[in-house]
């Protein structure tokens, strides 16, 4: 298979994966538990996302070996905690237009 027809094959892939919104919520508890401020668990969230993103564009990592939502690795004064538990993780699919007037009932 060519460099081409394999980015053809992965683009359609991606045609088939809603759209979803993702809200990360601190655990306001937790972090002052562990006396970090929010505006350190911002910054440290910034970059472990930024850092999750890159890994699973790669295309030599392997889907199994990319840690999901919850258990990405948050660095905060040099301890590694998971993001999940430092903070609530609500995933859902982005809702079309036309679905507003469900809403009304």
């Amino acid at each position: 298979m060519s460099e081409h027809e394999h980015n053809h094959d992965y683009d359609d892939d991606l045609d088939l994966i809603e759209e979803m919104e993702i809200s990360i919520a601190p655990k306001h508890d937790m972090l002052e538990k562990l006396g970090i401020t929010i505006e350190a668990f911002e910054e440290a969230l910034e970059l472990a996302l930024t850092k999750h993103e890159e890994l699973a564009s790669r295309e030599d990592v392997e889907d199994e070996d990319i840690p999901t939502i919850d258990e990405i690795p948050v660095e905060i004064h040099g301890e590694i905690h998971m993001l999940g538990a430092l903070a609530s993780i609500e995933v859902n699919p982005i809702e079309d237009d036309g679905d507003e007037d469900d809403d009304e009932f």
